[in-house]
This record gives C-alpha cells, sequence and structure tokens, in this order.
C-alpha cells in the first residue's frame, strides 16, 4: 500500500471527527487519530514525550506506552511521510504546514477575512469568511471526545467559530446582503450571547422591513440572560433595540461624503495582551471597541465594522477627530482591565475625502491614516500635516490639546515621506515613529517566497529585536539564503527606523572591499577610509543591514566585530555557507524544501515566467515532484530546471534528469558559481583544506548516511579527530547532522555526485572504498548477536542497509570474498530478515566462500536458512537439511551445527520422522552449546528445545531448558530472548488449560517483540499469540494469523503447505468458533495489512 505522500500532502482534518485526506483511504487505530490530532493541535512546535503520554493514555499509562508511543509515531510517518514528524528535543512535531490542518486554516481564514474587511475589501472578506466556516463537518475531534486535551481543543474551536460567525455576519452587513444574512439566523440561537452576531442579524432583518423579527431575537437573549445567568443584554443590544424602535436613521443612512477626518486605531501590543488575558482576551478586545466607539460617537463620529485590534472613525471636523481621539486613550486608561493589564491602542488622525465603495470608506485615504497609527506607539495619537494645519494652537489649546511637530518620516508604501504631528493632553514621551529609513534599497525578486513561514518567522523575530546583534542564515549553496533574508528585511524594515541595507558581498575578495560593499549600500560619498564613514554613519541609529554571501571571507569576523560595537543598534543578518564564528552569532541553518508541494509550488512559479500560463495540474504534477526532487529541493536548482519548461514538457524534462543528463544550467548573466549546481558545490568545495576534502570523498560513499560512531572509527585525516572534521563540513554546509534519533552525517545527492566524480578522476576511489568496506566488516562484528540485541542490530541495519549492500558489493566484484562472509555471518539473524534481495547476497557469498574462512560453517547454516525460507519441497529440504549437517560435522565446526541442529524441528513431522525427530536433535543441539559455554548459542537452542517440546506435548520436560535459556539470556542481557522465552512458558501454561493466565504472561512480553523493527520476531510474537487466543478471542486469533503470514511475506520467506496446515491446526478452537469462511477471511484480512497498522492493531489489543 502508497503512502500519502506518495501524492499530495495530506490535510488533517480536526472540524469534524478526525481525518486524514490526501488521496488515500488511511485506516488508522484509535489511539493513532488521538495522537495524529494531539500533534496537529501543535503542528510546527515540538510535544513532549511526557505531555503526550499523558494526554494518549492519562494519569495511569500501561509500562507499554512509550514503546506504543514510537510504533504510533512509526506508522503516522509511513502514512503521512517520513519528514511529516520529527523527533526534537524529547518530543514530536507536525511538520506539516498550517494550511493543511482544516483548524489552522480555519483560523488564517478568519483572520484573513477580518483583515479584508478592515480594508475596506468586504465582498472579499465575505469569502474568507464563508470558506472558513464551511470548512466544519460537525462537532470538531468528535470521535475524540474520551480524550481530555480534545474536549478543550473542542471548545476552543468552537468559541473561535463564534467569532468566525459575528464578523461573517457583520460583513455580509456591510455588502448588504440580507438573504444570506438572514441564512445565520440559527447560529445565533447556537450562540445566544454572542451580541454582535445577533447585532448583526437583527439590523439585515430591519433593514428588510422585519422590524419585529428583529426585536424577537432581542427578546430571546433578554429571556436566556435572565434565567440562565441573572444578566442584563450589553450596551450595544440595548442600544440597538432602542434605534429600531425609534427608525432611527442611522440604521439605514449612507455614509457621509466628501472631506472627512479619519482616525484610525490600532490595538498596540496584541500578542502580548493575549498572553497575559488568556481566555479573557475576546472580552477584552470587545470591551476596547465598545470603550472606543462610544467616545467617537460622543463627538459625532461614525465607526465601521472591522476586525477586533483594528477601529476606523470618520469625523465631520478634524477638532473632533482630535477630540474624540484623547476621549478614546483616556476612556481605555481608566477602564479596569482583567488582572490589571493596560490596555492602549496607537491612533493615526488624517483629513481627506475618502473613496466611499459598498458601505466602506476605501482607497488612498485610509490606507494613509492606517499606516500613521501603525507608525504610532501605544497611547499616542499622530496627526498628518493636512489635519495640523487646519487647527490653531490656540484652538488646540482651548481643548487642553499638545501639538509637536515630528518632522517628516517614511511610511511603508508612500511615494512621499509624511510630515507627523503628536497630539497628546500631557508631556507624556514616546519612541520616534515607526517609519522606514530612507536609503533602503533592496532586491526585487521575481517570485514569492515559498515554503519559507517558519524560518521567515524566526529570522523576522530574531532581526527585530532591539540592541546590536548577529544572525546568521546558513546553508548550501542554492537553498535560497539570499531570497529568504530580502523577504525578512522587508518585513523588518517596516519598524527599523534606521533603515535596512542590502550589502551583496559575493564578488568581495578582500575586507577592503566588504568595507567598500557596505559603504555603497548607504550611499556614502567616501572621503574618509571607508571603515571609518559607515561606523559614523551607523551610530546612533537603528539598523539592519543584510550581509550576503560572507563565507569567502576570511577576516569578515573583524569587520562585523567593528559593526556590532557601534553607539547604536545594528542588527546584522548573514547569509553564509559556514558560521562566520563571531562571538555571540546567532545561526539559523536553512536546508532544501523537503516539502514536495512547497518544492512543485516554487517550479511552478518560475516555470510561469518561463512558459507563461503554465500551471500545476494532474498531467504534469508528478514529472515536477521529480524534478524537484532530483535537485534535492534546492531552490536554485528548481529556479534552473523551471527555466528549461521554455523548451520541454515537464515530463520529457523529468525523464532527461532522471536518465544522469545534466540539463539544470543557467545563462551567462549568472555568477559562475551560480551556473548550475556542480559549480555550487565546487565553490565550496575549494574553500575546504585538503584533509577535509578526503573525509568528504569517503563519506560520499555512505550512500545512506553515516553515523558518529561509525565516522570515529573511520581513518584519521591528517591526525584530526574524523567526528571534528565531519562537524567542520557540516559548518560549511556540505553534510548535514540529523538528529532524527542517533545523530547522523548525511549529504545531497547533488554534492554526492559532484564529489564522487572528484573521486573517480582522483584514483583513490579503490582505497576509499576498500575503507568503506573495512568500516562495514567493523560494522557487522559490533552487530554479531553477541554483542548486540536483535532489536538494536535490526534497527542499524535497516538504517544502514543501503551501505551495507554497497559493502558487499565492493567486496564480492574486488576478490574480497572472506570480507562479505563475515558481515552475512555476523549479521546473521537481522540480515536473513531482510528477505529476497538479502537472500541473493547470501546466496552469492556462500557459493565463493574461502574454504579456509573461519566463517565458513556459518555460510552453510545461513544458505541453509534461505533454502528454508524458499522451498516448499519438504524432502528437498530434508536432504539439505542433513547434507548441510553432515559438512558440519565433518568440518569439526560445532557453532553452526548446534544452530542447525535446533532449527526445523517440525520439519520431521511434516516428512514422516515424527515429533521426537526434532525434541532429540534441540537436545543434542543445547549439549553442544552448553559444552561450549556460550550464553548466546545457549539460549538459542534452548529455546529450540522448549519449543519441540512444547510441539510434542510433553510441557513438563520443557521447564528445564526453559530455565536453562532464561539464565543464559540474563547474563547476557538478551531482552528479546527473554520476552520469546516468556511467551514460549505462557503457551506452556495455555497446554495446560490456564488461557486467562497465558495471555495475561504473554501481553507484556509480546509488546516489545511486536514493536521492535524485526519481522522474524513480528512473526515469532503475533504466530504465538494468535495460538493463545484461539480459544477466548477467536477473531482475534485468525487476525494475528494473518498478521503472522504477513510478516512471512515481507521477509520473502514462503511457508509450504504443511507449514500452513499446522498453523491452522494450532489455531483450530478459533477455526471452529467462526467457520471457515470467516476465519479465512479475517486471515486475508490481517495478511494484507502493512507493517504499521499491523503493529498498531495488535498494540491496540494488547492494551
Amino acid at each position: 500500500m502508497g503512502t500519502i505522500a506518495d501524492l499530495d500532502e495530506p490535510t488533517i482534518r480536526l472540524l469534524g471527527p478526525v481525518e486524514v485526506d490526501g488521496g488515500y483511504d488511511v485506516t488508522l487505530a484509535p489511539r493513532e487519530r488521538a495522537l495524529l490530532a494531539r500533534l496537529a493541535i501543535d503542528t510546527g512546535r515540538t510535544v513532549t514525550v511526557d505531555r503526550l503520554v499523558d494526554d494518549l493514555w492519562g494519569d495511569h499509562p500501561p509500562a507499554s506506552a512509550r514503546n506504543a508511543l514510537q510504533v504510533y509515531v512509526s506508522h503516522l510517518r509511513s502514512r503521512l511521510g517520513r519528514e511529516s514528524i520529527s523527533s526534537r528535543g524529547g518530543g514530536y512535531r507536525l511538520e506539516l504546514g498550517p494550511d493543511r490542518i482544516d483548524s489552522l486554516a480555519f483560523e488564517r481564514l478568519v483572520a484573513v477575512g477580518m483583515g479584508l474587511a478592515t480594508s475596506g475589501r468586504a465582498a472579499e472578506a465575505t469569502h474568507s469568511l464563508d470558506t472558513a466556516t464551511g470548512l466544519w463537518r460537525g462537532e470538531p475531534l468528535a470521535d475524540l471526545a474520551g480524550y481530555p486535551f480534545a474536549r478543550v481543543e473542542a471548545a476552543r474551536l468552537d468559541e473561535l467559530r463564534a467569532t468566525g460567525l459575528e464578523h461573517l455576519a457583520e460583513v455580509l452587513l456591510a455588502v448588504d446582503d440580507l438573504d444570506r444574512l438572514e441564512e445565520l439566523t440559527p447560529q445565533v440561537r447556537e450562540f445566544p450571547f454572542r451580541e454582535r452576531l445577533r447585532a448583526a442579524v437583527m439590523t439585515g432583518l430591519y433593514r428588510q422591513g422585519r422590524a419585529v423579527d428583529a426585536l424577537a431575537l432581542y427578546a430571546e437573549v433578554v429571556d436566556q440572560l435572565r434565567e440562565e445567568l441573572g444578566l442584563e443584554p450589553g450596551p450595544t443590544l440595548k442600544a440597538l433595540q432602542r434605534a429600531i424602535l425609534t427608525d432611527d436613521p442611522a440604521l439605514t443612512a449612507s455614509l457621509p461624503s466628501g472631506e472627512l477626518t479619519l482616525v484610525a486605531t490600532v490595538l498596540d501590543a496584541s500578542a502580548a495582551l493575549e498572553g497575559q488575558l488568556a481566555d479573557a482576551y475576546g472580552d477584552a478586545l470587545l470591551t476596547h471597541r465598545d470603550l472606543l466607539r462610544s467616545a467617537f460617537a460622543a463627538c459625532s463620529g461614525l465607526t465601521f465594522p472591522t476586525d477586533g485590534e483594528r477601529l476606523l472613525a470618520a469625523f465631520p471636523t478634524a477638532l473632533d477627530a482630535l477630540r474624540a481621539a484623547a476621549s478614546g486613550h483616556r476612556a481605555l486608561a481608566g477602564h479596569p482591565f482583567p488582572h490589571g493589564v493596560r490596555v492602549q491602542v496607537r491612533m493615526g488622525v488624517h483629513t481627506g475625502t475618502p473613496r466611499v465603495v459598498e458601505q466602506h470608506y476605501v482607497g488612498g485615504e485610509v490606507h494613509r491614516v492606517l499606516q500613521v497609527a501603525l507608525a504610532a506607539s501605544g497611547g499616542q495619537t499622530l496627526a498628518t500635516g493636512t489635519t495640523a494645519r487646519l487647527l490653531g494652537d490656540d484652538v488646540l489649546a482651548a481643548d487642553g490639546l499638545r501639538v509637536t511637530d515630528l518632522g517628516r518620516h517614511r511610511l511603508p508604501d508612500a511615494a512621499q515621506p509624511e510630515h507627523l504631528h503628536q497630539v497628546s493632553e500631557t508631556d507624556e514621551e514616546f519612541p520616534p515613529p515607526r517609519s522606514l529609513g530612507g536609503r533602503s534599497s533592496l532586491p526585487r525578486p521575481v517570485v514569492r517566497l515559498v515554503g519559507r513561514d517558519q524560518a521567515l518567522a524566526a529570522l523576522v523575530e530574531e532581526s527585530g529585536r532591539p540592541g546590536s546583534g548577529l544572525t546568521t542564515l546558513v546553508g548550501p549553496g542554492g537553498a535560497g539564503k539570499t531570497r529568504l533574508a530580502i523577504e525578512v528585511a522587508d518585513r523588518v524594515g517596516r519598524t527599523v527606523a534606521g533603515g535596512v541595507y542590502f550589502v551583496a558581498l559575493e564578488t568581495a575578495g578582500t575586507l577592503e572591499d566588504a568595507w567598500g560593499a557596505v559603504a555603497a549600500a548607504l550611499d556614502l560619498a567616501i572621503d574618509t577610509p571607508a571603515p571609518d564613514a559607515v561606523l559614523a554613519q551607523l551610530a546612533e541609529r537603528r539598523t539592519l543591514l543584510v550581509l550576503d554571501n560572507v563565507e569567502q571571507l576570511d577576516e569578515v569576523a573583524t569587520a562585523i566585530e567593528d559593526l556590532l560595537g557601534v553607539d547604536g543598534e545594528v542588527r546584522l543578518l548573514a547569509t553564509s555557507r559556514r558560521p562566520t564564528g563571531v562571538r555571540g552569532e546567532r545561526l539559523l541553518r536553512l536546508d532544501p524544501i523537503t516539502d514536495g508541494r512547497d518544492a512543485s509550488l516554487l517550479f511552478a512559479s518560475y516555470a510561469e515566467l518561463a512558459r507563461p500560463g503554465f500551471v500545476l495540474d494532474d498531467d504534469n504534477r508528478e514529472a515536477v515532484a521529480r524534478i524537484c526532487r532530483r535537485v534535492d529541493g534546492l531552490p536554485l536548482g528548481i529556479e534552473l530546471a523551471a527555466a528549461r519548461v521554455r523548451q520541454l514538457l515537464p515530463r520529457t524534462l523529468a525523464d532527461i534528469l532522471d536518465s544522469g543528463h545534466d540539463l539544470v544550467v543557467g545563462g551567462p548573466s549568472r555568477p559562475d558559481r551560480q551556473r548550475d549546481l556542480h559549480a555550487l558545490t565546487d565553490w565550496s568545495f575549494r574553500l575546504l583544506e585538503p584533509h577535509q576534502q578526503r573525509l568528504l570523498e569517503l563519506l560520499a560513499l555512505f550512500v545512506g548516511g553515516a553515523d558518529l560512531d561509525t565516522v570515529a572509527r573511520l581513518p584519521a585525516t591528517d591526525g584530526r579527530d574524523p567526528v571534528a572534521v565531519a562537524l567542520e563540513l557540516a559548518d560549511a554546509s556540505l553534510v548535514r547532522v540529523t538528529e532524527d534519533g542517533a545523530p547522523r552525517i548525511t549529504m545531497l545527492e547533488t554534492v554526492r555526485a559532484y564529489v564522487a566524480g572528484n573521486l573517480a578522476a582522483s584514483g583513490r576511489s579503490d582505497s576509499a572504498r576498500d575503507l568503506h568496506l573495512a568500516a562495514h566488516v567493523d560494522l557487522a562484528r559490533r552487530l554479531h548477536p553477541r554483542v548486540a540485541s536483535r532489536r538494536r542490530a535490526t534497527e542499524v541495519l535497516l538504517r544502514e542497509r543501503s551501505n551495507v549492500e554497497a559493502a558487499l558489493d565492493r567486496a564480492l566484484g574486488s576478490g574480497q570474498e572472506a570480507a562479505a562472509a563475515e558481515i552475512i555471518s555476523d549479521l546473521g539473524e537481522a540480515w536473513h530478515q531482510l528477505g529476497p534481495r538479502a537472500f541473493g547476497y547470501i546466496e552469492r557469498t556462500a557459493a565463493r566462500c574461502p574454504s579456509d574462512s573461519h566463517v565458513r560453517g556459518w555460510l552453510t547454516y545461513w544458505d541453509y536458512r534461505r533454502r528454508w525460507d524458499t522451498e516448499v519441497d519438504d524432502r528437498l529440504l530434508l536432504d539439505l537439511l542433513l547434507d548441510a549437517e553432515a559438512r558440519l560435522r565433518a568440518a569439526g565446526d560445532i557453532e553452526p551445527l548446534a544452530a542447525l541442529l535446533a532449527y526445523g524441528g517440525n520439519l520431521g513431522v511434516d516428512v514422516g520422522l515424527g515429533v521426537d525427530w526434532g525434541v532429540d536433535r534441540a537436545r543434542e543441539a543445547v549439549g553442544l552449546a552448553e559444552g561450549l559455554g556460550d550464553d548466546w548459542l545457549i539460549g538459542l537452542t534452548a529455546t529450540a528445545l522448549v519449543r519441540e517440546l512444547s510441539e510434542a506435548g510433553r510441557t513438563g520436560e520443557a521447564r528445564t531448558p526453559l530455565e536453562l535459556g532464561r539464565s543464559a539470556a540474563s547474563r547476557l542481557g538478551d531482552v528479546a530472548r527473554l520476552d520469546a522465552l516468556t511467551m514460549n512458558e505462557a503457551e506452556l501454561l495455555a497446554q495446560e488449560g490456564r488461557h486467562s493466565e497465558a495471555w495475561a504472561l504473554a501481553a507484556p512480553a509480546a509488546v516489545g517483540l511486536v514493536s521492535s523493527r524485526s519481522e522474524g520476531m513480528f512473526w515469532s510474537a503475533a504466530h504465538l499469540l494468535a495460538r493463545l487466543a484461539a480459544h477466548d478471542r477467536p477473531a482475534a486469533a485468525a487476525s494475528l494469523m494473518g498478521v503472522g503470514l504477513g510478516a512471512l511475506d515481507r521477509m520473502g520467506s514462503t511457508p509450504s503447505s504443511h507449514d500452513l496446515e499446522h498453523f491452522r491446526d494450532r489455531v483450530r478452537p478459533a477455526l471452529d468458533l467462526l467457520g471457515a469462511e470467516r476465519f479465512d477471511s479475517l486471515v486475508a484480512e490481517g495478511r494484507s495489512w502493512s507493517r504499521e497498522t499491523a503493529v498498531a492493531r495488535v498494540l491496540d489489543l494488547l492494551g
């Protein structure tokens, strides 16, 4: 079964029962849905393991909760894409974009609708809010009502929906869509105490000539408030009732036109207020709005529907507007808000002739007054020169108002600087207006920024902090560092009074060149040395400098320290492929775009430039995704590839790139290092020291990457610690250190291709490949079952499989068969369970293993195990077994002989030799293992003897080898062996008719076996659980039998007809209870499940 990640990125739907939408019917176990919902609620933020265990299992989680959580996360990754859930800081984080979570999309749409309404775009606001409310499919998280966290989130979302409905009702009223507004009447009753919603619908009914219906809605809430809360309606509803009763013309009058004075207000520090007020924040917003509206109304002002944090009002005269502004500030200052917080607004005042469209003031005058308000500080009123000129100082003084000339300031999107004046009743001092620097000049991006929301938010916050400081955006060449830095500068520039300046350093070869580039960006006429002129210009100013491409300047740290040392606030945002090393430097790493949807959208943006009208569609979507993967998600690679759609269709381009041809090149106008992806890496490679280059060449051979333990064991590079050198390469953005589990060194395929080409041309390829082979011979030794647990060996091998296969290919292709034999022998069971491809390596190695190899006997054993899993002819298997046994006896190879005698005892029954045949062989195996004193081999053979005695019905005799195996496994610390023996003991109890005791004993032990990534352990656990469930849980027994067969399928093991009949016999009670048709149906269903689904279902069964 494919995963959603194979298609489009999934959408997680919480506004109703939890669903995953993305092209596949995803079946999740109940607790998996709860986990997915819990991570989705905090998408983009890490949720600790402890928090998740508490939320999913409550105050008394089972001992296996953490193991089960890991399995659930693995299952979700397989469904949603490996990158969808990351492991960070002792927890997990859902990495889907907020637009893929319907509840977050709902919040964004509501916010967008509110913003559109504020700017006078009511029709667009209606569409946004309608779309938002349309996302609801019922009660949020309806199928998770049993989880407290879900109930809390559902309550929050209900409140947010009510807020969205309020704003929808108000914009519908604004556009005079009264029929649509009337349709919200049921929602008025659903949220009876939302007065804004009720007021909008009442007003709409009145405008339709249905005053009686409007007053009936008022009467309803009066009764409900009195009966349920003992309260009366608020002032807004009371005033509306009076207006309806008196037919107040204001309910239907059109907006005043002509010259007016506008006042815009913006709630100051809204994020901080929300944090302080928590659930009381919404009420505080409404209160602040009502206080301002009352103050404005008292001065002949008309206030218009906006979002909760901004208001716009119109006044007939400038004096009325300034009086109202002062009154509004006083009203807010005198109101007792919860927790004693101080709620302030920033006010802007401007006189002009605004346009009226759809009962809203719109256009340049509205935009102008809003920008003036945004330039103010909390509690401050700023007026334009146009307004200030209309009033003399004596007129304002009579009202106790004072005017302070603040000079000219450049405001966002304003063609000319604005002459600002402060108007206040006190001598309170405020910071300078939030205006832009006059000399900033940022490069103009050709497409919008895609896929960088989190990094953008972090950098905007960091670069906007007060005081001086350096933030370096580090990443591989072509990752889009410059583009992101430009976007950050554009966002932060709106709040940096001294301006933002972009300094291009890609051609700077010396420190003198760098100072000259900074001076040029500041537009300085250099009559003095550049450093002095630059530092003097930046003194006593708050400025942001973007230093682009600093990696090639060895002395750049000196210049940065000088810039940070000026007597002013200088924020530096540098882009580089490696850190600058400046003390106090804050780093943010920018990797390629891993989200396939974002990468495809970026491709489409660039492709539309090359071929106007280009859009992503069903015909080209898969090809575009292939192209983006081929260039490692690097934005520069995507841009260069997209330019080719001028000549080639995406499918053709993808096929050509897949065939190895390099068409991702740019034109002559680009810098040399940005002409193609090869040049990008070559630029960084040439900046390395020789010892760094040698290690990078060796790491390029590790196809799946290498963990730090493996890197540490690589040959020293000029006496330097290989791990330290690898981290230097990570600083240079040529390799990456991943943190999903154990730290691991990986590299982009574009980098690997460049380095591999260099290595092949250097003549060092053979020696490097031999080092790679030696590293994996050593790894195999460290994973031998005498040293490492089977669970760890399986996990490491699944991670390192590509590397191990590359090492085996090198060994078998270069006459080093002994090395291949050591790898196969030491990896043993962990390698064997990987299935047909692994079987192929076993067969080839066994056939070519040198006769004098000390592991020759083990290759005989593993080659027989391969034949066991691929042959269905029992007689042939017996012949092969006896032949292998004879060879091992002749060679005196006791260890593999003991292992062989312990394997396949049930073959005796299948070929008519009887059950005692297997018992006798296993007993001999135990004797040989005890003679060797090898605890690992004793555990293996004792387990086999317990199994054979149990099959023979000799349960009493099985207790002795059971304890023998336990003792050996305990000395070895072999937890998996102990779990397996516990399950064998449970089977002995079941044979004595003690089924409940057997299940209770087996279930905890099975959790560890099921949770491991070993298919062999999973098969063993599922097979035994099926037998234990056969009497009391017949449906579960059938499903478990199917699950076990599915594990064999994934291992490439083909059961014979005798095997299948044997399996059915062992669960015969379940077959008899269910009937053959139902039994076979459940077996087939369990067998069809993916491993992740099967693990989740079994864990749910185990509790």
